[in-house]
């Protein structure tokens, strides 16, 4: 499992006017840095280039080799990369000390270790090798992005497991506020998505430690059974939810036709449609937990007003999950933690949802539950039994409703 606070937006480029070392002068005292930063909300996380020299004698490389702990050449040989931690800071980027297996003059392997795959390897290959956590430099590493490349890709980038912005040294500034007003709007919408979707994320994440299931997963997993999803390159799933995005220049997603798999899929948003943001959709059959747009996952607590997101399937019924715990450490292994299942259902044109089962010894918030019932619109093709509940739902207005988590 990642550290919840691991989820949110990271922001990183290459380099911050930094030489790969703590400068002495521009960061006499490191510590106290991070204290600040801690201060502000923030995460520190700091990048680490830890080669380690091939030279006898040098008790580094001799320990090493005397443990055999060195990755092996194809030949044999001993390719000398270590990973090693620090003290002090939230986090530590082992930077291309993954390795890195590119054909590229930035590799750390040599080039007969080359693997099957190399310039395929993305999120959704990462995911399915049981890689959860990965995604893609939001407004690409090399080059100069465009406000509306950076905007367009914080949007679709905002919906990744993993969310970071970088680019490599001597470009222009790529942080979400450099490109002007309009482009650091989209970009503030955008994560303003991640941030309400984090509980079901981070829920995400717990099943894909669990059983193994990938977070985000190509758009044709809806329905293995139908070539066409094979073709899409515009759209994937996150869980139960399918994003699509506009990659066409100059052509927003309001003028863009979307193919759905087959099923019920309800288009939703946050009150925030933008034709540089991704449309989303939401499975029939489903619920997931949404929370409050925090500035940083710093300021959630538990007694957070939790909502509940609701998309019936044909036959009226929905459930869901939410995995909840204190977001660090290893307490969840010995059952500090609370799985909450929910379903829903229609019966005699009323719904129903509750809470089906629990598991693990943490005790529920007592904390408003906010139920909210997706009804369509033009996004989702109804049946006529679906159009008879449509119509008594909003006779009803039971879009939204609050009420205690019991």
């Amino acid at each position: 499992m990642p550290q919840k606070w691991s989820l949110g937006y990271h922001q990183r480029r290459w380099s911050y006017d930094s030489d790969k070392r703590v400068h002495e002068d521009r960061f006499p005292d490191p510590k106290s840095l991070v204290h600040d930063l801690h201060h502000s909300g923030f995460k520190a996380i700091w990048m680490l280039d830890p080669g380690i020299k091939d030279e006898a004698g040098y008790f580094v490389y001799d320990t090493g080799s005397k443990s055999d702990v060195w990755i092996q050449k194809a030949d044999g040989g001993p390719f000398v990369v270590k990973d090693f931690i620090s003290n002090g800071v939230d986090g530590i980027w082992n930077d291309m000390n993954e390795p890195a297996v590119f054909k590229s003059v930035t590799k750390t392997m040599p080039e007969s270790n080359i693997h099957r795959g190399d310039d395929e390897l993305g999120v959704f290959l990462q995911g399915l090798s049981g890689q959860p956590l990965s995604g893609p430099d939001i407004g690409g590493f090399g080059g100069n992005a465009t406000p509306k490349l950076f905007g367009r890709w914080m949007g679709i980038g905002a919906m990744f497991p993993f969310c970071r912005g970088h680019s490599e040294i001597n470009t222009i500034d790529h942080e979400p506020w450099s490109f002007g007003e309009e482009c650091e709007e989209v970009c503030r919408l955008a994560l303003k998505r991640r941030y309400c979707l984090m509980p079901y994320i981070y829920t995400l994440f717990y099943m894909a430690h669990k059983m193994g299931t990938p977070v985000a997963t190509p758009t044709f997993f809806a329905d293995p059974r139908d070539p066409s999803l094979r073709k899409l390159e515009n759209s994937f799933l996150l869980g139960s939810i399918l994003v699509y995005a506009s990659t066409v220049p100059n052509q927003g997603l309001d003028k863009l036709d979307c193919t759905l798999p087959k099923g019920i899929w309800v288009r939703f948003d946050f009150d925030d449609s933008h034709p540089d943001l991704p449309a989303l959709y939401l499975q029939g059959g489903s619920i997931i937990p949404l929370g409050p747009p925090h500035q940083h996952l710093g300021e959630a607590n538990p007694i957070d007003d939790l909502s509940l997101l609701v998309a019936l399937d044909e036959d009226g019924k929905a459930e869901g999950v939410i995995f909840e715990d204190e977001g660090d450490g290893y307490g969840f292994t010995r059952g500090e933690y609370l799985l909450t299942h929910y379903v829903a259902e229609l019966q005699s044109s009323v719904i129903t949802v509750r809470v089906s089962k629990t598991e693990g010894l943490w005790k529920r918030p007592k904390r408003r539950l906010h139920v909210q019932l997706l009804l369509g619109g033009g996004s989702m093709k109804l049946p006529s039994a679906f159009q008879m509940w449509k119509r008594f739902l909003a006779k009803t207005e039971f879009r939204s409703a609050g009420c205690s988590e019991e």
